[in-house]
């Protein structure tokens, strides 16, 4: 049960990252765009759900603004890049960015090599608790209270924008996993200091 404290805490979170979205769609570096987009159109196709791609990548934002303000809330944790090989970044910036959606066009022939690894760490890290707990940086009633209003505020928005019909088209289960890997994908932009 959180404290009255803390629910308006939750709230100013929230409001905060909404006003960002709000703002428009470029708050995502051309590497989590790439990374957001490919892991919405993975599990959408996936999943075998009607669900469109653009309802993930909603939630994907949603948790990507929520990184973005933490700091007001508590010390941001990084998030350990240490696997990822070196020139995996500067090589990724070489090839050209899509101005329309903000992706990178990477060859095939080397998509796995580079992205692989990082849509890997972003997927272990959002979906495993404990390597999720350390990156959050909040404490867990907090997230959890702000997974909660993530979850009314997008089941609104979504169902008023008619991206889907009724908001139990779309579970909460699956809202969370997406805020979790905008969450993590903006720590990754954090990592390696691109839009941050």
């Amino acid at each position: 049960m959180l404290s009255e404290d803390e629910r308006e805490r939750v709230r100013e979170w929230w409001e905060l990252a909404a006003e960002r979205l709000a703002a428009g769609p470029r708050e995502t570096s051309w590497l989590s765009a790439t990374l957001m987009v490919q892991m919405a159109l993975g599990y959408a196709a996936n999943s075998g759900s009607r669900v469109p791609a653009i309802a993930y990548t909603s939630a994907t934002r949603t948790g990507y603004a929520l990184r973005m303000f933490v700091n007001q809330f508590a010390t941001p944790q990084p998030l350990d890049v240490s696997d990822i090989a070196a020139e995996s970044i500067p090589v990724l910036a070489t090839f050209p960015v899509d101005e329309e959606i903000g992706t990178v066009d990477v060859p095939d022939e080397i998509a796995d090599s580079f992205l692989l690894p990082l849509v890997v760490l972003v997927s272990n890290t959002a979906n495993e608790g404990d390597l999720f707990t350390q990156v959050v940086s909040v404490e867990p009633q907090i997230w959890n209270a702000c997974v909660e209003v993530s979850i009314a505020e997008l089941h609104d928005d979504l169902v008023r924008r008619g991206i889907i019909r009724r908001a139990r088209d779309l579970t909460g289960d699956a809202i969370e996993n997406f805020l979790r890997f905008g969450y993590v994908l903006r720590c990754l932009d954090e990592a390696f200091a691109i839009n941050a």
